[in-house]
């Protein structure tokens, strides 16, 4: 199960969340030539993130993280290549956050940092370099307005639509360029994350990265946008890819007619097209609202909030709501009507009204669970 990046899904080269102790590569539609190999000393680490409560971590020597099969292949196509980064102070002069070429030699690009005045932005810039066939055709980045060393976690996004090039700091467009021609970039040595194996500067980056996205085909952004939110949700199922742009304001604004005692509802949207979940939300009242983050045809499923598995040895709050490890067996839902902490055991589920004593927790049961009602296919409009 996934959730579906919007838009231009088909065009995401690399999905890159950086939240795990090992390299792995979120790439969609089977985009499975992309190969990762860590390089050096990078670490996994809580120590700084920005999302997940862990990122990956370079100290400026010697390290890198190599990604093979076209993923900043853009040739003469519009691209946007995104990341969160919190960039500390480096021993290099140049510090290379991520290269698809040497510099100046082939046709590719160079993202670094804190460069001399000359054409590369002051102390604290972020610039993007690109070439073709030794030919430079584009200078352009964060400005002196948006230093970004030692300020913590900044995202900055590179955007290509046709010659027209733009740099994000923080979804503020902070520099907008024309090229003086429409750069082919390609993939002249191997590309790298923190670091570079150019004979130019040894300049590996030092500090943090996290959601690397690179796109090929597709300028997500060409004026200001509030910066995405994680790339990936954590949940039973494992990791599970969600939208990095924001959401398409179509939303769906419909009446509630239930006999059920329950207040809260979970409606799902499912792209009709693709089968993928675009939104998962939680809803109340009678006459909720919900965002349908998708223009292509979906359909709607609403189900009541059930809470969560049951689990032994927890703290549970009022209201908190269960479920029976086995809801085949046992398909209802209780709510704490006493706080506490729950037993080692499983209770014995009451199926009629009544409540049961769980440790130092009272469940109380709400209902049987039932069967989710989708409605659908639905054309936002």
């Amino acid at each position: 199960m996934a959730y579906e990046p919007i838009p231009h899904l088909d065009k995401y080269k690399l999905i890159l969340p950086l939240n795990d102790s090992t390299p792995t590569n979120y790439a969609p539609y089977g985009n499975l030539g992309i190969r990762l190999t860590r390089e050096g000393g990078i670490t996994h680490t809580g120590a700084s993130y920005k999302h997940y409560a862990a990122s990956w971590y370079s100290d400026g020597s010697s390290d890198g993280l190599a990604i093979t099969g076209g993923a900043f292949a853009y040739g003469t196509e519009d691209f946007t290549l995104a990341f969160w980064v919190n960039a500390l102070t480096s021993p290099e002069t140049y510090p290379f956050i991520m290269a698809s070429s040497l510099y100046n030699a082939g046709n590719g690009f160079i993202v670094t940092i804190n460069g001399p005045a000359t054409g590369w932005g002051g102390p604290g810039d972020v610039s993007f370099q690109g070439s073709t066939a030794l030919t430079h055709r584009v200078s352009f980045g964060t400005g002196n307005a948006s230093p970004i060393l030692n300020s913590g976690w900044r995202h900055i996004a590179f955007v290509r639509q046709g010659v027209e090039h733009y740099c994000f700091v923080d979804g503020v467009l902070s520099q907008q360029v024309t090229a003086t021609g429409l750069a082919d970039y390609q993939e002249y040595q191997t590309p790298r994350l923190w670091g570079t194996t150019d004979a130019y500067t040894a300049g590996d980056f030092k500090g943090y990265l996290q959601d690397v996205i690179s796109v090929k085909g597709a300028a997500l952004w060409t004026s200001d946008f509030t910066p995405p939110g994680p790339l990936i949700e954590t949940s039973s199922l494992g990791n599970i890819i969600i939208a990095p742009t924001n959401p398409i304001p179509f939303t769906l604004s419909l009446s509630l007619v239930e006999s059920l005692s329950a207040t809260n509802f979970s409606a799902v949207v499912t792209n009709a097209n693709t089968g993928f979940i675009m939104s998962k939300t939680t809803v109340s009242g009678a006459n909720p609202t919900i965002n349908l983050s998708t223009n292509d045809p979906c359909f709607v499923t609403l189900y009541p909030d059930y809470g969560t598995i049951w689990a032994a040895n927890t703290a549970y709050a009022l209201n908190d709501k269960v479920f029976p490890t086995d809801p085949v067996t046992t398909p209802y839902y209780y709510e704490c009507t006493t706080a506490g902490t729950s037993d080692s055991v499983e209770p014995t589920w009451p199926t009629s009204a009544g409540t049961v004593n769980d440790g130092t927790v009272a469940w109380t049961l709400v209902e049987q669970m039932v069967q989710p009602i989708t409605q659908g296919p639905l054309i936002p409009t």
